[in-house]
């Protein structure tokens, strides 16, 4: 993992890389999905493994962009399902405009 030398009151800026980006940029496009659906989303993007979308989602939801549910499918298996805050959506049309032209 890269370390960034952030200032403590923007360390949230520490979190943003091309991985990240395409799981904010999938999630703006699917609205929501569990980490297999958020990967084959941002594979539109890049490619990563199902670990790296775990460790971005993580990071993402630690700076209030991105929020969980877990939904039990069946006892003993329980499904988390990711999705945009409003503060998230706000980055993600963002970024999308100014990235791809509000092409998504």
């Amino acid at each position: 993992m890269r370390i960034y030398r952030v200032k403590e009151p923007y360390k949230g800026i520490s979190i943003f890389d091309p991985y990240t980006l395409a799981v904010l940029l999938a999630l703006k496009e699917r609205g929501e999905g569990n980490i297999g659906d958020i990967n084959r989303a941002a594979s539109k993007y890049a490619e990563m493994q199902p670990a790296t979308t775990t460790r971005k989602l993580e990071a993402l939801r630690k700076y209030g962009l991105v929020e969980m549910e877990k939904i039990e499918r069946a006892r003993g298996w329980v499904e988390k399902r990711f999705r945009l805050t409003d503060k998230g959506k706000m980055l993600a049309d963002a970024l999308a405009q100014a990235l791809l032209g509000g092409q998504i």
